[in-house]
């Protein structure tokens, strides 16, 4: 900038280009390292249901091969905070070329882990089993995202089941239910397990991204409790 009691022309390049060189690559060194604490945790994930074994394998093997592309960047002979060691731009670019993909095939693992979940409540917790933030990194979030409008659907289909239910054995609850107990005592039970059928699913779907709470589905699922 210009400044009027000194005519020099000062390029603010060739005073903190370092400095923004530096800070770039601070920002690239957070980001790995995020990305490293996000997927951390999938080594503890376990699936449920007829694929689980297969399933649970294969997000084991893609924490391996997350693994492989880290120890690429960290077992590099140089100090990756030396802004002039500039072959950390590659291998950096690199590691988020092998970390799109990997997050395309855990995206594909999740969806078809979703698909075979049984129950509405049992694909609530297989998302739960999962690190939060990196369910929201972009590709996840796609495929998670379709599968979560599915569920929201298969909850509303859920809802009039048990509204159904409801109606057809209020005055005479299923015997299978209320065996052995009075009968208040019965009702009462059997009440109690139709009520957490909606509540626990429900408290689940009122956490969902807001991106899937504002669409007509979700409002209307919201209502019917």
């Amino acid at each position: 900038n210009e400044c009027p009691g000194n005519q020099w022309c000062i390029q603010n390049g060739a005073l903190f280009g370092r400095l923004d060189c530096f800070i770039d690559r601070c920002h690239d060194v957070l980001d790995l390292t995020n990305t490293i604490i996000q997927f951390s945790k999938l080594s503890k994930v376990e699936i449920g249901g007829t694929k689980g074994f297969t399933l649970t394998s294969t997000i084991h093997q893609i924490k391996c091969d997350f693994q492989t592309a880290v120890d690429a960047v960290k077992n590099v002979e140089y100090d990756i905070m030396n802004i002039e060691a500039t072959q950390f731009n590659s291998e950096y670019s690199e590691f988020r070329k092998c970390v799109k993909e990997i997050e395309r095939r855990l995206g594909a693992v999740i969806g078809l882990a979703l698909d075979d979940c049984e129950t509405v409540y049992g694909r609530f917790q297989l998302v739960d089993s999962f690190d939060q933030q990196l369910l929201e990194r972009p590709i996840i979030k796609d495929e998670v995202e379709t599968k979560q409008i599915e569920l929201v659907q298969s909850y509303g289909k859920d809802l009039k089941v048990i509204q159904e239910e409801f109606l057809k054995y209020k005055d005479d609850p299923p015997k299978a239910t209320v065996q052995s107990l009075p009968p208040i005592s019965g009702a009462l039970t059997w009440c109690r397990g139709l009520g957490a059928r909606v509540k626990i699913p429900m408290d689940k779907l009122k956490e969902l991204d807001r991106n899937i709470l504002d669409r007509e589905e979700a409002k209307e699922v919201i209502k019917v409790q």
